[in-house]
Parts: C-alpha cells; sequence; structure tokens
C-alpha cells in the first residue's frame, strides 16, 4: 500500500496464539469446531518493490503458516498491467519462492488478471484463460475446503471481485472472510478525502464489489490499520535466511538469482543502512485476526497476547460507494461489514503491534 501524508489517532489491539504444530482441519460443523485457517493472500507484491511493506506482509503469511497458525492455501499477485504503475514491474514470484525455500511450505502463486472492471458486476467472460489463474485459484481453494476459507486482501481487489461475480453462492457458503486493507475512513481532512487510495486505486469498481458479497467483510481503511515500525526493533531478531530475504529485497536484486543470494554470505553493510529506517505498514493486523486469535498454544512457540479490552471490529453499514477511496459509513447492527476500530492513540498501536510483529516473525527458520 502506498504512504498517505495524515494518519489519525490509531490503536491496535491483538491476540494471537501461535502455533508450532499444525493440526487437521476439522468440517464446517460450527463457529466452535478449533481447526487451522485456510487462508488466501492477494497482493500487490512487485519487483522492483512498489512498496516495501508488501513483502513484509508476506513474511507475516508465512511465519503464520509456518507456525501453524494458517493454512496458507495459495497466493495471487495482481498483474503489473496497470496505470497505476509508472515503471516496468513483474509480480514478485521469486519472493514467494524464497519463502517457500526457507520454510519448506509449498505455498502456490498465481497472477492476477489485467483487466480492470467494467462495472462492480463484473464477470470478466470476455477475459483470455491466461488472466484467469487468479479467479480459479479462489475457485478451487474454496471449493475443495472442508472449512470456512478466508481471504486477505492487502492490493488490488479485482482477481477477488471476479470470482466473487461468477460463483457468489461459492462465497456465500466457503468464505470465512474478506480482510480489505484499501480505502479511506474516519478522516475530514480535505486532502484525505479528494486524493485516491493506492489499493483502491488499482481498480475501484472492484472495491466496490467486495462490499456487496454476502460474507463477512473487514474492512481496514488504510489511515486507519497504518501504524510505523523502525526496522532495528525487528530486523536483528531475524534469522540469516530473513535478513537475507529482507536485503534481497531492499537492493533490487535481479529476480532470477534469488537462490544463489541465500547461498552467499549476507551483506552486512546493506544490513546496516536500512536498520535504522522507518516503513509505514497496514495489513498486519488483519493477519493477525485471521488466525481467530482463539488457537490453542502448540509446542515451543510462545503466545502473543497483547492485552486488549475492546471490540476489534465495528459493524457499520455503507451509505455510497468510495469515492476516491473515501467511503462513507454509519454504524449499524443489520450488517456483514466491520470496520477496524480505533480506541487508543497510535504510539501504543505502533508498539503493539511493531512487539507482535518481530515476536512472529523472528520463529521463522
Amino acid at each position: 500500500m502506498k504512504k498517505f501524508s495524515k494518519i489519525n489517532s490509531v490503536l491496535f489491539v491483538v491476540a494471537i496464539y501461535i502455533v508450532s504444530i499444525p493440526i487437521k482441519a476439522q468440517p464446517i460443523v460450527g463457529d466452535s469446531v478449533q481447526s487451522i485457517q485456510p487462508v488466501i493472500l492477494v497482493s500487490d507484491l512487485m519487483r522492483p518493490f512498489d512498496d516495501p511493506d508488501d513483502h513484509w506482509d508476506l513474511a507475516t503469511a508465512f511465519a503464520l503458516a509456518y507456525s501453524g497458525a494458517i493454512d496458507l492455501k495459495g497466493m495471487i499477485i495482481d498483474s503489473p498491467e496497470n496505470e497505476a504503475y509508472i515503471e516496468n514491474k513483474n509480480p514478485d514470484v521469486a519472493a514467494v519462492a524464497m519463502l517457500n525455500y526457507i520454510t519448506g511450505l509449498h505455498v502456490p502463486v498465481v497472477t492476477g488478471s489485467p483487466h480492470p472492471l467494467k462495472n462492480k458486476f463484473d464477470k470478466q467472460e470476455y477475459a483470455l484463460v491466461k488472466d484467469m489463474g487468479g479467479v480459479h485459484l479462489i475457485h478451487d481453494i474454496l471449493s475443495e475446503s472442508e472449512v470456512k476459507v478466508k481471504i486477505v486482501i492487502t492490493g488490488s481487489s479485482r482477481d477477488v471481485a471476479i470470482a466473487l461475480n461468477r460463483f457468489p453462492r461459492l462465497f456465500e457458503e466457503k468464505c470465512g472472510g474478506i480482510y480489505i486493507n484499501a480505502g479511506f475512513a474516519n478522516d475530514d481532512n480535505p486532502y484525505e478525502r479528494s486524493r485516491p487510495e493506492w489499493n483502491t486505486k488499482l481498480d475501484i469498481q472492484a472495491y466496490h464489489a467486495i462490499f456487496l458479497a454476502n460474507c463477512p467483510i473487514y474492512w481496514l481503511p488504510c489511515n486507519v490499520s497504518h501504524y510505523v515500525l523502525l526496522h532495528s526493533d525487528i530486523i536483528p531478531q531475524l534469522s540469516l535466511n530473513m535478513k537475507k530475504f529482507f536485503t534481497f529485497m531492499y537492493e533490487k536484486r535481479p529476480a532470477e538469482n534469488w537462490y544463489q543470494y541465500l547461498q552467499k554470505p549476507l551483506d552486512g553493510a546493506l544490513l546496516n543502512s536500512i536498520n535504522d529506517k522507518y516503513r509505514s505498514m497496514f495489513c498486519t493486523i488483519g493477519f493477525l485476526h485471521a488466525t481467530g486469535f482463539n488457537n490453542s498454544s502448540h509446542g515451543k512457540v510462545p503466545t502473543l497476547l497483547p492485552e486488549f479490552d475492546w471490540q476489534l471490529f465495528e459493524p457499520v453499514q455503507i451509505s455510497k460507494d468510495a469515492e476516491n477511496g473515501y467511503m462513507p459509513y454509519s454504524l449499524s447492527e443489520k450488517t456483514n461489514i466491520f470496520l477496524l476500530r480505533v480506541d487508543e492513540d497510535k504510539t501504543v498501536y505502533k508498539e503493539k503491534t511493531s512487539r507482535a510483529l518481530a515476536n512472529l516473525l523472528k520463529w521463522l527458520p
């Protein structure tokens, strides 16, 4: 996601148990059944990076999968054929390959549709087979899963919207929630309300379409979920492999050299040069909430239990489609849309979120 100029007071409350031994998923028989949460990640992960937070989010998803807190079923990377991009980019499948190699996992990755939705009901029946990899991946994962699947969107909403338009009943039966990290809310600043937010800019009609889904929608506007982390609070705690993962990304090395890069000594000078830098982050809380918060503790990985005493999301009703990413809303109990709440100042939010992320990422091998 892109940076924005002004951050309102934000808060974070996360309660998550990290599990080190995966358990078999249970059939959908009720909310009381405990199981590992299947998750699909949708991202605008590019090489060279458009925003480094996408690689941090990828590492977060893999850390949760490696620990057993989620079952990362697959990943869709946005098509770079988008007028929002001003330089030549490629979907960073190399980053996914690196983390599959480091963790021993085998998360599949596909590239999304290059076609903007013509309207929020567009099924893209005119698209070629090669453009529908993301839509097919969503269909297959939902169809084959014995438990409800959650979808975390950290980039464009396009492929999820197309799948939703093509298979609405499948989403109703098998989607456990869509986490949409996009748009603005709770901001009266005229500048923030007038300019397009990055993830909505990638496909505004797709953004509108997500809110029509007949499943829980967890809305994390970027001005609410945003926090800033200092690299030196996290990177020194990472494994050698993960330090190389991040230096490879920040150095913008050619993607085809990812394997050889992991075999070579760590570039300590480069690592030191990025340690004192800050990084805007937006999506961490959605990943943690998607685990369900209530997994039992297993194995040697300690639990992460930042204190909280309020509801993390509140039900809202959307009053009209977004203009430039800003979505008007009102509180409502009769809804399936839940907005991230803000109850603490951003200093507390930053501290809790950065600590939770550091405790999570340091367990990657």
